[in-house]
């Protein structure tokens, strides 16, 4: 499969480009650039400048965090299936990994974000505004400089970061940075987040390059708080997670998120645009996700079992995330396609062949209605109150304050249109149940790997033939260009993994 964000790798150089162009006048300034991937420093360092790069930033997180990233990890926890389409993706499903295609697009857009980031960083001090200004810049630099890092960290595990001493270097930045452990690199994530708020805390102004909160620096510092217990989350630091969380989003502040536009093709929807392009309904409901949002839960330890009383109970989602097949058995009717061959069923519990676990032909797609993912105009939830009030339920429940964890859990559950927790109140089974949810709720946005990786619940095939990995592969073209990329290793993600739920 020919990646969508290869193609806006080189969108976002001519988004910078033309961004320069557009508010100096409509005027081609002769010495803007030399090469298209060599943008003038002088022009650059301008006002312009950073509201072009600003712009990028947005842009090329929002594409990082909502494609591939997100298509991959949510087809590896069995939430979605690509049952017919390019055999790529066929192969995706039953975990054959591609270094040459997918995992070097992923890699090479959340490096892209750093370096957007980085330029920021280092030219903002230099140009000439007010204090408050200059601070939205760099606020939101380091957000999602932070952002980019831990995503690859929780991905790849070991990743090479450059200081922002060698960004600033005209000789250094063109040399390879060294690789970091998972653990210093969500060190180096939360540093940057708590630069971020130190710029938020000492004053910013509206920006209209800003995309997501037009400098509010109210709502910056909150999502700042909540990325950084998402990712004190991820390493089971559940106390700092908790700490973090109470002060981030929430009620209806809104999200971050990867913003779409139907009406511009650059601007669309990573998930939508697949959908759209591909022939017939290629991202359909997987059978395990469908059975678990109808109540019909596999009872393996490491399987995410219904609470007590929910047999059967139809979650109200389903209708939001996807369409019913239009074909037999039922107009109207959800069913889900199993692909994987081998694997305990959903339905009963017991290890069963493809062939008798198979739904029908007209398995569930992702809804193209307004606000469904299937759709090449809905924004796509980078970060929002939803997660950050899940973070604060498990981080509860592991602390000790289960009745508070079951308030929030009640909350949840509603939204599926089901009543209030009936299981027993004890820790496991409230953290399983707040898991549960959480797996429901934040659909595609694949932090459901990251959970799954810390609890040891991945999805797993009874044939002996392997699992979801526990990591991503580096790409082969990294490997061509760094000898010193380290070997692929499950080891490279020991701070993320866990051993059991607890």
């Amino acid at each position: 499969m020919k990646s969508k964000h290869l193609l806006k790798l080189s969108a976002l150089a001519v988004l910078v480009t033309v961004s320069l162009w557009v508010q100096s006048g409509c005027n081609i300034d002769p010495n803007l650039n030399n090469s298209p991937n060599a943008p003038n420093e002088a022009v650059i360092g301008t006002i312009d400048g950073l509201n072009a790069l600003t712009v990028g930033l947005i842009s090329g997180a929002g594409d990082f965090y909502s494609g591939d990233r997100a298509m991959f990890s949510s087809i590896w926890t069995w939430q979605i299936i690509n049952a017919d389409g390019r055999a790529q993706i066929l192969q995706w499903n039953d975990y054959v990994e591609s270094t040459s295609q997918e995992y070097n697009g992923i890699w090479l857009s959340g490096f892209q974000v750093v370096k957007l980031a980085n330029d920021i960083l280092r030219i903002a001090p230099n140009v000439s505004m007010p204090n408050e200004l200059r601070n939205t810049y760099m606020g939101i630099a380091f957000w999602y400089k932070a952002l980019a890092l831990g995503e690859l960290a929780a991905l790849f595990g070991s990743i090479p970061i450059q200081s922002l001493a060698d960004a600033d270097d005209f000789t250094n930045r063109f040399n390879a940075p060294p690789f970091v452990s998972q653990a210093e690199a969500y060190a180096t994530a939360q540093a940057n987040l708590d630069s971020a708020i130190a710029r938020f805390t000492a004053g910013t102004v509206t920006l209209t390059q800003d995309l997501i909160y037009s400098g509010n620096r109210t709502n910056w510092i909150a999502a700042s708080r909540s990325l950084k217990a998402r990712f004190f989350l991820h390493v089971k630091n559940y106390a700092a997670a908790l700490t973090n969380a109470n002060a981030g989003l929430a009620g209806a502040t809104p999200s971050v998120r990867a913003i779409a536009n139907a009406s511009n093709p650059n601007e669309q929807a990573n998930f939508g645009t697949f959908a759209t392009n591909e022939q017939g309904f290629p991202t359909r409901a997987d059978k395990y996700f469908m059975d678990i949002l109808q109540n019909i839960d596999p009872v393996r330890a490491n399987s995410l079992t219904r609470a007590t009383g929910d047999d059967g109970k139809v979650d109200t989602r389903i209708a939001r995330y996807f369409e019913a097949p239009t074909s037999s058995p039922a107009r109207g009717s959800f069913f889900g396609f199993a692909y994987v061959p081998v694997r305990f069923s959903a339905r009963t519990g017991a290890t069963q062949r493809d062939s008798s676990e198979r739904s029908p032909a007209g398995a569930a797609f992702l809804s193209r209605a307004t606000g469904g993912y299937g759709n090449i105009g809905t924004s796509f939830p980078i970060l929002s109150a939803l997660e950050n009030s899940f973070i604060r339920a498990e981080c509860q429940a592991r602390t000790g304050q289960l009745d508070s964890a079951v308030i929030l859990l009640n909350g949840f559950r509603a939204a599926g249109g089901l009543g209030n927790y009936g299981g027993t109140v004890a820790q496991l089974d409230v953290v399983r149940e707040i898991l549960r949810q959480k797996y429901i709720a934040l659909f595609l946005e694949g932090q459901a790997y990251h959970d799954m990786r810390r609890t040891n619940t991945l999805p797993r095939r009874d044939d002996g033939g392997g699992r979801a990995p526990l990591r991503f592969s580096y790409p082969l073209n990294e490997r061509q260009r760094r000898p010193d990329v380290p070997a692929d290793n499950d080891a490279l993600v020991s701070t993320l993994v866990g051993n059991s739920i607890l």
